[in-house]
């Protein structure tokens, strides 16, 4: 019987929706994945400034960004104001997701956002290597959000809990409450998106089974062999799975 649930992986800070300790998730052989070492959030431009403190507090002294430029125009991140912290910013989408026109938004009429996390794989490795690179070798919790923390952070996280050991049918309930967790805005955007672009505002098991079907089959199920595919080296990554595993 699965006893897992995402909720108790849940954190509670004054102006996020979706925030959330990576740690907790169970692993392979009777492991754990290890608490503090990675969060993974939604993003506000008016984070109270408690809030960061207190997420400071728990450790977070580096933030990767991943939204686009057109995002953080319109909402800047607050901890790229905040001292204390090292901002960092590594686009995992080109253009505009506001805009129905995008191209992304665009191929997302037509296809599934796990179409779009498998687009994330093979049309952004230079970033897809950076970003687990800096995941590797920071010292203290790494924040990585996007938007709502559904979709470029939901990959990162899959990505993780892949090499770690995390089983299929755990990964994607930790990607389906998304939207439970983001309601209160994904529930708006679903609401004023276009018929065709409804399902984005979505977290829905079958994007997350799209995608991990797609490393069955194009990987072997083996995410080592994406991660050596993008450069990472075997050194790389068998630290990266160490840090990610309680011992």
């Amino acid at each position: 019987m699965n006893t897992y649930s995402p909720d108790s992986q849940r954190l509670f800070f004054d102006g996020l929706l979706n925030c959330r300790e990576m740690g907790g998730m169970p692993l392979a052989n009777g492991k754990v994945f290890r608490d503090k070492v990675f969060m993974r959030s939604d993003i506000s431009s008016d984070l109270p400034e408690n809030t960061m403190n207190q997420m400071i507090d728990y450790g977070v002294n580096l933030v990767i960004d991943l939204r686009c430029e057109a995002e953080k125009s319109r909402e800047v991140d607050s901890f790229s104001r905040k001292e204390g912290v090292k901002y960092t910013s590594i686009s995992l989408f080109d253009g505009d997701p506001d805009s129905p026109d995008d191209y992304i938004m665009s191929f997302l009429k037509k296809h599934t956002l796990g179409d779009y996390y498998i687009m994330i794989l093979e049309e952004y490795k230079e970033q897809m290597a950076n970003i687990f690179r800096l995941l590797l070798n920071n010292e203290g919790v790494t924040l990585f959000h996007c938007a709502v923390g559904k979709d470029r952070t939901g990959v990162i996280a899959a990505i993780l809990y892949l090499l770690a050991g995390a089983s299929y049918e755990n990964i994607i309930l930790n990607y389906k409450v998304s939207f439970e967790y983001g309601k209160k805005v994904l529930g708006e955007h679903y609401n004023h998106k276009i018929p065709e672009l409804k399902h984005t505002a979505l977290s829905e098991a079958r994007n997350m089974t799209k995608f991990l079907n797609y490393i069955d089959s194009q990987y072997e199920g083996k995410i080592e062999s994406y991660l050596l595919k993008i450069g990472i080296t075997n050194e790389e990554i068998s630290a990266l799975r160490e840090k990610c595993i309680e011992e």
